[in-house]
């Protein structure tokens, strides 16, 4: 499907989900983001909300015209599942997966959507994602082998930045801020033509949230379509507000999730496991003491060094939280 933009050329129309859970006054800054893109965006929620409340918010922005589709679900279905219940209602629309607590630069969407036009091979794309300040990384750049988790923690790929043999799991906001091919960008902000919903299928619902985002684009990649990140595209993601919000398991699950996807896509051996391990803990760990050190009495700094630490912790102490019924390896939609 697609529409006259605002300068005249064709848009594709863009279905964009969000998946919200109990939300507050960051969706409604989301929403209002979306607003902005242009005419040609057209805006789904799956609402996994327990409390009153957050049913009661996104009801009166589907009353207020802020929302275009609403999708209530009695239960807490988790991020793939609900998003995927939603891809069975976009039609052949591009879709766009962004988190309630993030934000779009002015013409995002747009930049986004044009770049599908120009390149037949694109099977995801991604804008530079921005996390606030004392973060310098970008949710995006390769898949978390034990050589690219290495090569960032070790401060290898921070030393020599322009080297691409020594790229590692995270790209820098200061460095490769550029239109790039990538390996992985998180499902936060991510960008899927129809082209790649028709020929890769869904997410995976293994888990009840991270780790989807990994094995998709890895799913994508395999097909022999290509991930871009688009320099000019921008964002803001509130990263780590919902999960201190959430707490408890939740706070845990992408560390665990990630260790998950890493043993049943490779079959691992129990010193590659060992080795992946301790190459994740320690790095976060590490970072975990460097933020105590340098900013003993900022309590935002507190919070973001325990939260390392934890997550450090988590790949020894957690299992992945699993939905139960589906399949170790995939989940692909039928075509």
């Amino acid at each position: 499907m697609s529409i006259a933009g605002e300068d005249g050329t064709e848009a594709r129309c863009v279905a964009t989900i969000v998946v919200t859970y109990n939300p507050g006054s960051e969706l409604v800054d989301c929403l209002m983001s979306l607003r902005s893109q242009g005419d040609f965006v057209r805006i789904f929620v799956v609402d996994n909300s327990t409390q009153d409340s957050g049913r009661e918010l996104v009801e009166r922005l589907l009353a207020e015209g802020k929302i275009d589709v609403l999708i209530p679900s009695d239960e807490n279905l988790g991020f793939a599942r609900a998003v995927n219940m939603a891809l069975r209602r976009t039609g052949n629309s591009d879709v766009f997966l962004m988190n309630p607590d993030a934000v779009l630069d002015k013409g995002c969407l747009r930049l986004l959507e044009s770049r599908v036009k120009m390149d037949g091979d694109i099977g995801l794309l991604a804008p530079v994602v921005r996390s606030g300040p004392g973060v310098r990384t970008m949710s995006a750049g390769k898949l978390p082998t034990i050589g690219a988790l290495f090569l960032h923690y070790s401060g290898l790929s921070r030393l020599m930045p322009n080297c691409a043999w020594l790229e590692g799991r995270y790209l820098f906001l200061d460095k490769h801020a550029t239109d790039r091919d990538i390996e992985w960008a998180a499902g936060c902000c991510l960008y899927i033509p129809s082209v790649t919903v028709s020929s890769v299928g869904e997410l995976s619902e293994r888990w009840f949230m991270y780790g989807e985002d990994i094995e998709y684009c890895q799913r994508v990649t395999s097909s022999g379509l290509r991930i871009r990140l688009v320099g000019q595209a921008g964002a803001f993601h509130a990263m780590g507000t919902s999960v201190e919000q959430a707490g408890g398991v939740v706070s845990k699950m992408w560390p665990a999730n990630t260790f998950d996807w890493y043993n049943i896509t490779y079959r691992p051996g129990l010193l590659r496991r060992w080795l992946w391990r301790i190459v994740f803990s320690a790095g976060l760990i590490s970072r975990s003491v460097l933020i105590s050190m340098k900013s003993p009495s900022s309590t935002s700094a507190r919070r973001r060094a325990c939260r390392l630490a934890r997550f450090g912790a988590a790949v020894w102490t957690t299992g992945p939280s699993l939905n139960p019924g589906v399949p170790a390896r995939d989940y692909r939609a039928e075509n």
